[in-house]
């Protein structure tokens, strides 16, 4: 027999979700003294381990799309990572390390147009050269409290792009000043794309997106429903 599983909410809460005070795992209603906890960014996977946890029924918010589904069990199979042992890790590390392009290295050094001049005795020798501008760009992208990965985040009218990490951060950085009128565009689905104009004089100023998430949603008491089909 094949079993499966789905969430369904019966009765849709109509209460506001941006009028609820922030709690561990979501938010408190003040309409029904609960904790409302967020599955918008779970996987199938966190979900189960969540429902579990609380065994079994609680208020929650949805993307509509988590809803009436069977819910995924199991992930597609993986191969499991292991720690080489001590030798093999060394000969990892050094290998990664010869490996890496020499544009990487090259990184670590902003190039600077310079000049040796001859001093007279007893005079320190002094360095003189063209001053090269720099500006690095920096900041996280969010939805409320939670990062978002992954995320492009591209300066207007260049190709000078790059991806948020894991916590939502990223980091663009240039060898020029920033332009007039320069702006942010910040992409990552299934969120609305925004645009951030840029403070010129203040180019440095480290930034705090907010992205929309354009899925329709749905609160509301969940319930489980389970399936049991027969397989022949």
């Amino acid at each position: 027999m094949k079993r499966s599983m789905q969430l369904q909410v019966d009765a849709p809460c109509s209460q506001e979700w941006e009028g609820m005070q922030s709690a561990m795992g979501g938010r408190f209603c003040g309409s029904c003294q609960k904790t409302v906890i967020d599955f918008t960014q779970m996987s199938d996977a966190d979900m189960l381990a969540t429902i579990t946890r609380l065994a079994g029924g609680c208020c929650g918010r949805f993307a509509a799309q988590q809803l009436e589904r069977p819910l995924v069990l199991h992930p597609a199979h993986r191969v499991p990572f292991r720690m080489p042992t001590l030798p093999a890790a060394v000969v990892l590390a050094s290998w990664l390390l010869l490996s890496l392009p020499d544009s990487l290295h090259a990184q670590q050094q902003k190039p600077v147009a310079t000049q040796q001049v001859s001093c007279p005795p007893g005079v320190e020798q002094m360095i003189v050269g063209e001053v090269v501008p720099y500006t690095v760009i920096s900041g996280c992208v969010k939805n409320g409290s939670r990062p978002i990965a992954n995320a492009t985040v591209l300066l207007g009218n260049t190709t000078r792009q790059t991806k948020t990490d894991a916590n939502g951060c990223f980091k663009l950085e240039m060898a020029a000043l920033l332009p007039d009128k320069a702006y942010l565009l910040v992409k990552a689905a299934p969120y609305a794309n925004k645009k951030v104009v840029m403070d010129a004089q203040h180019p440095d100023k480290f930034l705090d997106i907010q992205l929309q998430d354009l899925r329709p949603m749905v609160m509301g008491k969940m319930t489980i429903k389970t399936t049991t089909k027969t397989v022949r």
